[in-house]
């Protein structure tokens, strides 16, 4: 449910998207005259996919609503598109009064326009406002609707709920994916108890942050046997651009977003049930703060190109928001009428009588260039699309003949030559035109090879998992996260502490990755390098992102103190054969001395093994040897014929062991060699070097 200024937090993600993902649209070569143009998408369209938002408010109980949701012609309905409303006592919370529509009414406007109903199923409040919605509070609602014969044919569990502008409303006693996803799956489970034929949505986060990866994995993976949909909200455009620029963008944005989609459904859902798991676009705008553009003619060459694009590269359903628009709101981003005091209705499809508006339940030029693409969809056709050049085309066969839609996408007069006809299409606007026979040549015009977006994406039947994490950690410090699924290609890992990010693409601030493979990543955590240092004293989180947008949960550890001291640095490792051992199993990966800690990295070196005082003093255990070549000294191991010296131990866990030198610690110019007995290993060396050297 949009609800203002918060969807401009898109605009990273738009800009991102274009960047990375712009090998969708190549230049192509040019087309001879009369050249055969096939199209880059054939797929069978209804009215039925085509939806508008709508509430339960005094202008959908009016009498005029209905003329206008026929001159529409869209099948679909959401509805009520309110915080937690109760369908039993026909009120939403916020309001406390009840509404002009209650459920039973919604239905009987559904059959008098010929739609069919998208109900958003009130999960963050049930229906007497004292809980969470339940399982038993679906069964009862869904026995509702069966019994009283509503055209409802599809519910979506919330909107919205990964948002935090959603928790203040949401009555649950977790805001978690976890949460979301189990209590989710029962609700879905106690629909179809009951309606079998019911479809069940969840909700999905469009966003492309690692924090929208993980909501959508958590879901997915918990949902996919007992869902048919995934519903996500977009308004993706956050500046106002020129007309020709806004239709120039808008298929790159859908394709993009698709592409997205079908990713994350077909890595954490089981092949067998993908092809069961459509895409729903129950909420869309091309813009998030609206423009005066949205009541211009160009808004409807907008949404013509939006709705044929969504279906041509694989949405199932597309949910205008809305039809009677935005309330009248002021502020910077939402432009004041001319001369008067009070702000446009944007996003509305039809006016809502309030001056400065048209009249009441009368068609913008958006509203009436739908209606004109459902009447040429009729009772069913199929679409064959084609872009490129500055124009989308998209033919619509039917029983009652051909039509094709044209949308000019530059800021100048187009002239085709299509099937032997001439078409002009003025400068950012739509045609529609019949024609005899099929599309086969389009004479000048420069096709972009859209096809639709392979699938590169391999099902994961466990998602990445961090398995042993670190409890504590330095700025400066390399550090391995070991586990599994992490891939081979590496991906980021996310860096968090307090407002500051380090580590993602869009971030300014990066995370230097030491070494990626598919159980270990060893990263450099902050102390400057890139952007402010770690704050000592205070908590970071991180994730692992792999290259193919899985994420792991969210891991939190200490920020401690760097040490202090004259001593530092790694040196590279040198491979020998000692005792007679030719392995290289690679335990230690990475060392690392500063002042007299040491910190060692690796994998497998197993709990903390038992420590006895050692004859030199310090602790004494016998897995890990640590020799100063340059002095015949043992550390922490009694060496036979050698000086010897103890060790503290601070941390010893699967991947990281960290250690203070006691007495005889190493000075600038020895060379440490560093054994780990554990398991067959050949030695690690560290050339001790001053730390301004």
């Amino acid at each position: 449910m949009f609800n203002g200024p918060r969807r401009t937090v898109r605009l990273r993600t738009l800009t991102a998207l274009l960047l990375t993902l712009a090998w969708l649209f190549p230049a192509s070569p040019a087309v001879a005259a009369g050249a055969t143009t096939p199209p880059f998408s054939v797929t069978a369209v209804a009215r039925a996919d085509f939806g508008l938002n709508v509430f339960p408010d005094q202008q959908l109980a009016g009498k005029g609503a209905l003329t206008a949701l026929r001159k529409l012609g869209t099948g679909l309905q959401q509805f009520p598109n309110l915080g937690p409303w109760s369908w039993l006592e026909n009120r939403s919370k916020p309001s406390g009064g009840t509404d002009p529509v209650t459920l039973k009414h919604w239905g009987r406007i559904l059959s008098s326009s010929g739609n069919q109903g998208l109900l958003i199923f009130s999960y963050d409040a049930n229906p007497t406002f004292t809980g969470g919605g339940t399982p038993a509070d679906a069964r009862a609602l869904t026995r509702y609707i069966v019994s009283h014969q509503l055209p409802i044919t599809a519910m979506v569990i919330g909107s919205e709920e990964y948002g935090n502008w959603d928790f203040a409303a949401n009555e649950n006693p977790q805001k978690t994916a976890a949460y979301y996803g189990q209590r989710s799956d029962a609700i879905a489970r106690a629909i179809h108890q009951v309606d079998p034929r019911m479809r069940v949505g969840v909700v999905f986060d469009p966003d492309h942050s690692p924090y929208a990866l993980a909501w959508n994995q958590t879901v997915l993976r918990l949902t996919a046997p007992d869902i048919n949909f995934v519903s996500f909200h977009l308004y993706p455009i956050s500046q106002p651009l020129s007309n020709a620029a806004l239709l120039r963008q808008i298929p790159q944005i859908i394709a993009n977003e698709t592409a997205y989609i079908k990713h994350q459904i077909e890595h954490n859902v089981p092949p067998a049930l993908v092809g069961h798991i459509g895409l729903w676009v129950t909420e869309f705008n091309p813009y998030g703060p609206p423009t005066p553009q949205s009541m211009q003619p160009v808004y409807g060459a907008a949404w013509v190109e939006s709705l044929l694009a969504w279906r041509a590269f694989g949405a199932q359903r597309v949910v205008v928001w809305s039809f009677d628009g935005q309330a009248h709101v002021s502020g910077p981003n939402y432009p004041l009428a001319p001369a008067s005091a009070s702000s446009y209705d944007l996003f509305a499809l039809v006016g809502d009588g309030q001056a400065p508006e048209i009249p009441i339940d009368q068609l913008y030029p958006s509203g009436k260039a739908i209606g004109r693409l459902m009447q040429a969809i009729g009772s069913g056709a199929t679409l064959s699309t084609w872009i490129g050049d500055g124009m989308f085309i998209g033919q619509l066969a039917g029983p009652h003949g051909l039509q094709a839609c044209f949308v000019n996408q530059t800021d100048v007069s187009r002239q085709l030559t299509v099937n032997g006809q001439s078409v002009t299409v003025p400068a950012a606007s739509f045609l529609v035109r019949s024609f005899s026979r099929p599309i086969r040549g389009i004479a000048g015009f420069t096709p972009a090879p859209y096809a639709k977006v392979a699938s590169v994406a391999a099902y994961h039947p466990k998602a990445p998992n961090i398995t042993d994490p670190p409890a504590t950690a330095y700025p400066g410090e390399d550090f391995t996260l070991t586990g599994e699924g992490f891939g081979t290609r590496p991906g980021y890992v996310l860096l968090t502490q307090g407002q500051v990010q380090y580590g993602a693409p869009f971030n300014v601030y990066k995370v230097a990755i030491q070494s990626w493979s598919p159980r270990a990543v060893t990263i450099r955590l902050p102390d400057g390098y890139s952007g402010p240092a770690l704050q000592p004293a205070a908590s970071a989180s991180l994730r692992i992102v792999t290259a193919g947008r899985m994420v792991t949960r969210k891991e939190t550890f200490a920020v401690a103190s760097p040490p202090t001291g004259n001593l530092a640095e790694q040196a590279t490792a040198v491979y020998t054969s000692v005792y007679g051992s030719s392995a290289r199993s690679r335990f230690l990966s990475g060392a690392r001395l500063v002042g007299q800690t040491l910190t060692l990295t690796g994998q497998a070196f197993g709990s903390e093994p038992s420590l006895q005082s050692a004859s030199c003093g310090g602790m004494n255990q016998n897995r890990l040897e640590i020799r100063d070549l340059t002095n015949n000294a043992n550390y922490g191991y009694d060496g036979s014929g050698a000086n010897c010296y103890g060790l503290s131990f601070q941390q010893w866990s699967n991947t990281r062991i960290v250690l203070t030198f006691g007495p005889g610690a190493p000075k600038p110019g020895d060379v440490l060699e560093i054994l780990y007995w554990g398991a067959a290993t050949d030695p690690f060396t560290i050339n001790v070097v001053a730390a301004n050297a």
